[in-house]
């Protein structure tokens, strides 16, 4: 019998005496709960008489992955009694990732009595996951920095942190805005997450299209009936279409917002060492330019928290790129020979700038340190893997 690191026995689908006995004592007589109570986690009703429908139970099973986040464990059994054992299954598969090793065992119970089983209903659950997660509460509310160079009665425009989300592993913990599949928020949370977001800021969590980062310059046009595909990886985004919103992640690389102020059109890139080396926002800028008739002296850009040049070091070799285009942009990293200090934010201004986008027009107030500020950003140099991502966000109100 394989080991799991918890255990979730499921008493409250049907609470009867003979099914709560029979349950236990297959979970006693296979081991499973050998470290008991520690490794158990008991599904059953409160002492208030609560009504038992889809919602319970996915509110009871809610607090049991939270117990996962918290303890980080991935590995775990649901013991069921067959009949519900397929309900229970369609929720892990919407409620967990593959980064998850689960199982649901469905035991069959001895003269179940029948009308003591909860009407579980399988077609109700992604329905019912929503709508409970709604519920769910955050010690903070949704915070954004607003950046000063784009106007908002043209653009709707900022910059997430982490906090107001309901993410309970500590590192993704707690708004979380990507998805992907090795990590352990499902899709439901961080559609949840970013619906939050959605209310809290003012668009559509419908018409949201993020970057899918490849950590290159990749970039896509996003109009009225466009259509995305799984295979295709790219780090900007630039749309003219009024109420669709364009996100770029960061977790220390730079989120860059543009916005034309004379044309309505708008672009979103994502840019980290590599994407600033290969010219991410540049390849936006131009493809506003070719697409919409954009010029660079209309733009205004804004570039949102990134890790500070004291944070984040390179191979010499790997930085040469930047250094060529300021030597300013480098300095000798202490105590590592051949590495240096690398100014992301302050490389990607430079090719903003010479791109003929005015030094005036390009706002870093929104760029504080990932690394440094735990409390309000996730960062992949300070946390390694797992790490959650904040956004940069942008939509145009109107042409």
């Amino acid at each position: 019998m394989e080991a799991f690191q918890l255990v979730i026995l499921d008493l409250i689908t049907d609470s009867s005496k003979v099914t709560t006995e029979q349950l236990k004592n297959f979970v006693n007589k296979q081991q499973l709960g050998h470290v008991w109570p520690e490794s158990l986690h008991v599904l059953c009703e409160d002492d208030h008489g609560e009504e038992v429908n889809n919602s319970t139970l996915i509110r009871h099973i809610w607090e049991a992955k939270k117990k996962l986040d918290d303890e980080k464990k991935f590995n775990f059994v649901l013991v069921t009694s067959v009949i519900t054992k397929k309900f229970w299954e369609k929720v892990c598969c919407s409620l967990f990732t593959p980064v998850h090793n689960w199982s649901v065992y469905g035991i069959p119970i001895s003269e179940q009595p029948l009308a003591s089983i909860v009407n579980v209903e399988e077609r109700e659950v992604d329905l019912c996951l929503k709508e409970v997660l709604k519920e769910v509460s955050s010690p903070k509310s949704v915070t954004i920095f607003r950046p000063l160079s784009i106007p908002e009665r043209l653009f709707n425009a900022g910059f997430t942190t982490r906090r107001g989300g309901i993410s309970s592993l500590t590192p993704l913990a707690s708004l979380n805005l990507v998805y992907t599949p090795i990590k352990v928020d499902p899709k439901v949370v961080i559609d949840e997450n970013r619906r939050r977001l959605a209310v809290a800021v003012g668009f559509d969590p419908e018409k949201i299209y993020c970057t899918k980062v490849e950590h290159g310059n990749s970039v896509r046009i996003v109009e009225k009936d466009f259509k995305d595909s799984p295979a295709v990886k790219y780090d900007c985004l630039v749309t003219n279409t009024p109420g669709v919103t364009l996100f770029a992640p960061g977790a220390d690389c730079c989120p860059i917002l543009l916005a034309d102020t004379k044309t309505g059109a708008c672009g979103a890139a994502h840019s980290g060492w590599m994407g600033t080396v290969k010219g991410a926002v540049v390849e936006t800028l131009k493809t506003m330019m070719r697409e919409y008739g954009t010029n660079p002296v209309d733009v205004r850009a804004a570039i949102g928290p990134s890790v500070e040049m004291k944070c984040f070091s390179l191979r010499a070799s790997e930085a040469k790129p930047l250094t060529d285009l300021d030597p300013s942009l480098t300095s000798p990293a202490e105590n590592r020979t051949g590495w240096v200090h690398v100014d992301l934010v302050r490389a990607n201004s430079i090719l903003l700038e010479r791109e003929g986008v005015l030094p005036e027009h390009i706002d870093v107030t929104s760029a504080e340190c990932t690394k440094c500020k735990s409390e309000l950003f996730f960062s992949h140099e300070r946390d390694g893997f797992p790490f959650g991502n904040q956004v940069g966000f942008i939509s145009c109100i109107k042409k």
